[in-house]
C-alpha cells in the first residue's frame, strides 16, 4: 500500500495542492488529507461524515465516502479516480446536521499511463504468460490435495475440464466455438467460466467469493471480470486464497443506495503435473 498524505485548508485560498497518481491506480494507493481552517486542526462537526468530489477531463465526476480519524481523512483510491489522464479538479466534502461545506480544491493529478487498459498485449511479451504457468505449477502440488477434496463442490464447474486436457504444465483454453482448442504460440490456455453475485449498502464495500476448484486443475489468473452494470459496481482488487480453491473479489458500490448484481469471472486454468 502507497500512502500519501496531504494538507488541505478548509478556507479556499492560494495555489491548489497537487496529488499525483497514475492511470488504471485502484486501491493499492490511500490518499489522506490533514484538514485545516485558516491554519488550525479542523474540528468536524459531531455525527458528520466526509467524501471526495471531482470531476474527470471527460466531465465526468466522481464521489466517495472517506474514513474519519480526527481531522484527517482517507480513502482507498478508486478506479474512476484515476481513470482519465489529466487534471481532475476535487474537494473534501463534510456533511453533517448543519448542512454541507467544501474544502479549498486541489488537483489529482492523473499521469497518462504507457499502456492503455484495453491495449492488446504483443506476442512478444509471451514470456509474462510463461512466468505465470511456472508459478502456478509451483503452487500445483499443494493445491492438488485441496482440489480433491472440494469434488463435490467442483461438481458446478467440473464441465469447463477439457475432453483432451493435454500434458502437465500446458495451459489450456476453450474457444467460443466450444468443441476446438486454440494455441498460442508455445502455449494453449483454457479459460472456464464461474459466478456468483453481491448486494451492497451505498457508497460501501464488500467482497464475493466464487468457488473455483476444479480437480486436476490449478486456477492461474482472471483475465476478466463482468458487472451487469458497471456503472454502479466496479471491483478493486482480485486474489486467491491459499488453496487457490476461492477466487476473492473485492467490490465497490459507486452508487447512493443498495444495489445488487451478479458477478462472473473468466478464470485462466493450468493442468496440475
Amino acid at each position: 500500500m502507497v500512502e500519501q498524505t496531504y494538507r488541505i485548508d478548509m478556507i479556499p485560498d492560494g495555489a491548489p495542492v497537487v496529488v499525483h497518481v497514475s492511470q488504471y491506480d485502484t486501491a493499492a494507493r490511500r490518499l489522506s488529507f490533514e484538514l485545516y481552517n485558516g491554519g488550525v486542526a479542523y474540528e468536524l462537526p459531531a455525527g458528520a461524515v466526509a467524501s471526495i468530489a471531482g470531476t474527470k477531463p471527460d466531465n465526468t465526476s466522481f464521489l466517495y465516502a472517506m474514513t474519519v480519524s480526527g481531522n484527517l481523512v482517507s480513502i482507498d483510491l478508486q478506479q474512476q479516480m484515476a481513470l482519465v489522464a489529466g487534471d481532475v479538479p476535487a474537494e473534501i466534502q463534510i456533511t453533517g446536521a448543519e448542512g454541507k461545506i467544501g474544502s479549498a480544491n486541489f488537483i489529482i493529478r492523473v499521469e497518462r499511463g504507457p499502456i492503455d487498459e484495453n491495449s492488446v498485449i504483443s506476442e512478444t511479451d509471451l514470456p509474462i504468460f510463461e512466468q505465470l504457468v511456472s508459478d502456478a505449477q509451483e503452487a500445483a502440488s499443494d493445491a492438488q490435495t485441496a482440489a480433491d477434496t472440494a469434488s463435490t463442490a467442483a461438481s458446478s464447474v467440473a464441465s469447463i475440464v477439457p475432453a483432451s486436457p493435454g500434458t502437465a504444465g500446458q495451459v489450456l483454453t476453450k474457444k467460443a466455438t466450444g468443441a476446438d482448442w486454440q494455441g498460442l504460440t508455445s502455449l494453449i490456455m483454457y479459460k472456464g467460466f464461474v459466478s456468483n453475485s453481491i448486494t451492497l449498502a451505498q457508497y460501501a464495500t464488500g467482497n464475493v467469493a466464487i468457488d473455483v476448484s476444479v480437480p486436476g486443475y490449478t486456477p492461474l489468473g482472471v483475465v476478466e471480470l463482468l458487472f451487469t452494470n458497471t456503472v454502479v459496481f466496479t471491483a478493486s482488487r482480485w486474489s486467491f486464497n491459499t488453496a487457490r480453491t476461492t477466487l476473492n473479489i473485492d467490490v465497490v458500490n459507486n452508487w447512493k443506495d443498495s444495489r445488487s448484481s451478479p458477478i462472473a469471472a473468466t478464470v485462466l486454468y493450468v493442468k496440475n503435473a
